[in-house]
């Protein structure tokens, strides 16, 4: 446990009443002022005809330039009140509260000449001589915190003495004990006397212990501990020797040679184990000086022998240390300021700021903390954001540097224990720095303003984008879901940045955080499993915003809006928009038209977008992410883009390329109800349709919905709204937010396909058999199977005996095979009757050449397959079409994929070996050919209207919902 030291200089202070021993004076009863912390403490008297105080306080480095700008402004004059500024610093030093572990009270005065005038000034004494003697009377008794009273006086007499035995007199008188009176001849001498003074004084300060650890020794054993590096203990210049008693575990008759301590001559032992710990306290400063603990050294004497034995065993480093403890003293400098000194005054002066300087450097201590700073006396932030203040305690020796952070009002600002400041609401606040070790502080005044602009809209729009500093400033560009940039900080805007670790291919798939770039999958966000695992989750809104760069870099409300919320800032009732620059920088002023918002405006820079490394289309167009995810298709994201001549809320991107972010802040925009596009929907087997939902407010931040059928071998719905009729009857699809669980049906109907009606004679269904949509090629089959097969030859054909010439079915020459004159397929073969059951088949080669007549045929795609699209001619039909794809062939392999090969149910006329098929390519022709039987083609069902099972005729279908007049079982007011 560290003590105190304190030196008293003489000063003059006041806080509370302090009871004096002494004459009574004008201005009497001095309030105390109390210290607590370690140290040496310092005041200053000065006197000529009048008194000048430099009140006590706690000297160090901090504070020395207060002690030195006092002696540089005092001046010479005339007078002499000696005896009345020894009285003020015997006030000074009495009316204060030390440190408990004060050691030491000193009054250092010094003087030219005889005191002139003390007398006239306090009334008490009949004469100087009784005023003297009192003043002896009162140093010599009086104690400080149980401390007594040291003082010292120096004299150098001047010219104008008259009475060389009253001035000796008088320094001795002012001395105690009388031997601390020194009478000097020189100006040097009087700075030699004052750097002696400090060098006793500074001893005073610290107290240092010396602890060793050894094995107990045998009962008697005479011990010699050297603290000095020598080969033998004979040779020692600096030890300590005892003898050992194992009852007492004690050193008895202890001696020290070369150092001194106030532990006497017996010291007791601390018993570990077989170990005995001894403590040797109050060794000297100037022993301690000699003490190098690396170079202890144990030595047992061998009376046998008559030598000392050394101790191999001992480890100096593990088993020593001396530890210094510090104290307190006060001192209090007493300054004769009279002119007689003439132009040695200035040397005075220069002499006495000496004295502090050494008083200071004894105080100095290496591993207290004598300074506090931190790095901006003023920080500006804005509602919500944070910054960071770095302060540090000096000097870099010390011990516990340990800081406390503290905010003056909570309410404006609040700051962490890292030193982390967070704006809570516009105001000014001190945010302050205290050191644990002493208590120094340093502040730094926040500023705080509203970084929210209010338009009167649903949100609050920030001033600037994110990671920017002002409106002008483009900021950081994040991918969809990612809170940190790619690139090291001050690279945002540079084509060649420095990239993070991991980053170095910049905003691309490999290095999005929600990618696994190896198996090809998204980790987050998505609906569709093609693209890896379901969450169904399709806004920051329901991970709770962890995703969302805004609320992660500013915390409170801040969000990314909303594609709702970036329409309604869009919305011309709301807001105009004008292209403009500000500072040098193009972009859109926006500005609000609501009522009562009239004018308030934010600037949205023109910070193009990253995809991959470089800067894009920065100053011409503006790419801005809204936290909603592209349902259709999850590996993209909305976006907000704009240029000189358009804005617009619909775009879509892939969600790895880095955008602008301008957050939103306000209270969660909670949905009030969902109603859907249709209310009843009527579908065919196969078809499917998108259900759209409505959410009210449109500025909702909660948007996702999940769907359900109450019957999914009717309808089944995924969670993007599509609609999949599978069988005929009914079901109800339901949407249900997750925010607020608000619900909306639509009630569907399926009846059973009868395919697209063309106003031909069969109805020809929309995809290929084995497909589920008409982009797919579905399965392949070889004429007059029912079933799909891994490979297609003659050798496995079911309809011949291993080859051509060897049919067993459908023939009509004795050439190749059994004759059986059929030239259809049966329905049993027929794979699109076997699959499908009736009246759905193949199509026969009339009714092939019928399609081909009756249609207008173009070349085009659907889903990014190439494919042709036969559209009705006949009048009523116009609007209906099928997309035949562009599948090939099957054998050992694919083949002929340029072109789209289709099976008829009609064998060739010229072989028997081969059937009809109809043929699209890639240059818009289409026509029917013969190919062999055993070849695997796909099939384009046709729907026979004269079917055993066909439905009563009906108009043609649109493959779209209806409107129905029966209200949805939720629906929005006003919708």
């Amino acid at each position: 446990m560290k003590k105190l030291f304190l030196i008293v200089v003489a000063a003059a202070f006041a806080v509370m009443s302090c009871n004096r021993v002494g004459p009574e004076y004008p201005g009497d009863n001095q309030p105390v002022v109390s210290f607590n912390e370690t140290g040496l403490y310092l005041g200053i008297v000065a006197f000529n005809q009048q008194i000048y105080t430099c009140p006590i306080r706690r000297l160090d480095y901090g504070t020395i330039n207060i002690f030195d700008t006092f002696i540089d402004t005092l001046s010479a004059t005339n007078g002499t009140l000696l005896y009345h500024s020894v009285d003020k610093a015997l006030e000074m030093i009495q009316c204060a509260k030390y440190p408990s572990n004060l050691f030491s009270a000193s009054v250092v005065t010094f003087t030219d000449g005889l005191d002139q005038g003390s007398s006239m000034i306090i009334e008490d004494y009949p004469g100087d001589f009784w005023y003297l003697e009192d003043l002896h009377k009162r140093l010599s008794n009086t104690d400080i915190a149980g401390v007594g009273l040291s003082a010292y006086s120096i004299g150098l007499m001047g010219e104008d003495v008259t009475n060389a035995s009253l001035f000796s007199n008088n320094l001795k008188k002012l001395a105690v004990p009388s031997a601390n009176a020194y009478e000097v001849s020189s100006m040097e001498a009087v700075d030699h006397q004052f750097q002696v003074m400090a060098q006793q004084m500074s001893q005073k300060i610290y107290n240092y212990n010396l602890s060793i650890t050894i094995p107990g020794p045998a009962n008697g054993t005479k011990v010699r501990f050297t603290l000095d590096d020598v080969d033998s203990a004979t040779d020692s210049q600096i030890y300590i020797e005892g003898k050992f008693n194992l009852s007492s575990r004690s050193l008895t008759g202890v001696t020290y040679h070369g150092v001194s301590s106030s532990s006497g001559s017996t010291v007791a032992g601390v018993q570990d184990g077989i170990f005995v710990r001894f403590e040797f306290d109050g060794i000297t400063p100037e022993a301690a000086a000699g003490i190098r603990v690396r170079n202890l050294q144990q030595w047992n004497y061998v009376s046998s022998s008559g030598k000392w034995q050394k101790n191999s065993e001992l480890n100096a480093e593990n088993d020593a240390r001396l530890s210094r403890q510090k104290k307190s003293a006060v001192v209090l400098l007493n300054l004769d300021c009279s002119t007689s000194l003439a132009d040695e005054f200035s040397t005075l002066k220069y002499h006495a700021q000496s004295f502090v300087e050494k008083l200071c450097e004894a105080a100095f201590d290496e591993t207290e903390v004598t300074s506090i700073t931190i790095d901006k006396t003023e920080m500006i932030l804005y509602e919500g954001m944070e910054g960071v203040l770095a302060a540090r305690v000096w000097p870099e020796t010390a011990e516990d540097k340990t800081i406390l952070w503290s905010s003056e009002d909570e309410s404006v600002a609040t700051v962490s224990s890292n030193g982390r400041v967070k704006a809570v609401a516009p105001g000014k606040t001190r945010i302050i720095a205290t050191s644990r070790d002493r208590g120094l502080t340093a502040s730094c005044e926040v500023t705080v303003e509203s970084l929210m602009v209010d338009l009167g809209l649903s949100v609050k729009w920030a001033k600037f984008n994110l990671g920017a500093s002002s409106p002008d400033d483009y900021g950081d560009y994040f991918a969809w879901g990612e809170t940190e940039p790619h690139y090291e900080p001050g690279y945002a805007h540079s084509d060649y940045p420095v990239w993070k670790e991991g980053m170095e291919d910049g905003y691309a798939f490999t290095t999005y955080k929600w990618y696994d770039y190896n198996n090809e999958v998204f980790l987050r966000y998505n609906h569709d499993s093609s693209y890896g695992p379901i969450d169904n989750k399709a806004s920051f809104w329901d991970y709770n915003y962890q995703d969302d760069a805004a609320r992660a870099n500013w915390g409170g409300t801040w969000r990314m809006p909303t594609k709702g919320q970036w329409s309604e800032l869009m919305d011309e009732n709301n807001c105009t928009w004008t292209w403009t620059t500000l500072n040098g920088v193009c972009g859109y002023q926006v500005t609000s038209v609501k009522p009562g918002f009239k004018g308030n405006s934010i600037f949205l820079p023109a910070a193009g977008y990253r995809a991959n490394e470089a800067v894009q289309n920065d100053g011409v167009e503006g790419h801005y992410w809204s936290g909603e995810l592209y349902l259709k298709e999850p590996y993209r994201a909305y976006f907000s883009k704009f240029f000189e001549d358009d804005y617009s809320s619909n775009w879509i991107v892939s969600r790895s390329t880095g955008r602008s972010v301008r957050p939103v802040a306000g209270p969660k925009v909670k949905v009030s109800c969902v109603n859907l596009s249709i209310a009843e929907l009527s579908l065919q087997e196969g078809d499917s349709y998108i259900l759209y939902p409505y959410i009210e407010p449109s500025t909702a931040d909660g948007t996702t919905c999940i769907w359900s059928s109450s019957n999914e071998s009717i309808a089944t719905v995924n969670q993007r709204g599509v609609v999949a009729a599978n069988g005929p009857g009914n079901t109800v699809i339901s949407v249900t937010t997750l925010d607020g669980g608000y619900m909306a049906y639509c009630r569907v109907s399926v009846e059973a396909n009868r395919g697209v009606d063309l106003g031909l004679s069969v109805n020809w269904a929309s995809c290929n058999l084995g497909a589920s949509s008409p982009e797919q090629c579905g399965d392949y089959y070889a004429w007059g199977e029912v079933s799909p097969k891994s490979g297609y030859y003659w050798s496995n054909y079911l309809w011949c005996n291993g080859g051509r010439q060897s049919l067993t079915k459908y023939n009509f020459s004795s050439s190749y095979g059994w004759v059986d004159y059929k030239d259809v397929l049966d329905l049993d073969d027929d794979a699109a009757w076997a699959n499908l059951g009736e009246p759905w088949r193949m199509p026969t080669y009339s009714e092939i050449s019928e399609l081909m007549n009756n249609c207008t045929y173009e070349y085009t795609s659907l889903g990014g397959v190439a494919g042709g699209r036969f559209t009705s001619a006949v009048p009523g039909y116009t609007d209906q079409s099928i997309f035949i794809p562009l599948c090939g062939l099957m054998y050992n392999r694919l083949e002929y994929s340029d072109y789209g090969l289709y099976w008829s149910s009609s064998l060739s006329g010229s072989s028997p070996d081969e059937a009809v098929m109809f043929v699209v390519d890639s240059d818009g022709y289409y026509w029917t050919q013969n190919f062999d039987r055993f070849l695997g083609m796909p099939i384009r069902p046709v729907y026979d209207k004269n079917g055993r099972n066909a439905a009563p005729p009906s108009t043609p279908s649109s493959n779209k919902g209806h409107e129905s007049d029966i209200e949805p079982m939720e629906i929005c007011p006003g919708r």
